[in-house]
């Protein structure tokens, strides 16, 4: 579900970007149908959908807050994961979920520990 929504997320830009009022709203109604219909129950993905992947022109055009939205999936998608994770001590998860936006943040991007 969570990656569908990602899904929605990204590939909504490419179709709005550049189109009148009445096209966009156009687009809501195409999009919304195909994430209620497809995306959303996709389970089939081997890896979360990328902005590169889902909306291509935006990433062109917006590589820095297409990575940046990629990056706060990824983040969000492991606190969930923490969260949720009968295997991770209750005392033991807020030190995950600060290494892992640790590991999102430019400090720890590049930084080799």
């Amino acid at each position: 579900m969570i990656w569908g929504y990602h899904w929605l997320q990204g590939s909504i830009y490419d179709g709005l970007m550049g189109q009148s009022l009445r096209q966009q709203k156009a687009v809501y109604d195409v999009m919304g149908d195909r994430y209620h219909a497809t995306e959303l129950y996709r389970t089939d993905r081997p890896f979360m959908p990328m902005f590169a992947e889902v909306s291509p022109r935006f990433t062109e055009k917006y590589p820095g807050l297409a990575n940046a939205f990629d990056n706060l999936h990824m983040l969000h998608d492991n606190v969930n994961d923490i969260l949720a994770s009968d295997g991770i001590p209750e005392t033991e998860k807020e030190k995950q979920i600060l290494l892992a936006v640790w590991a999102v943040s430019a400090a720890g991007v590049g930084s080799g520990s």
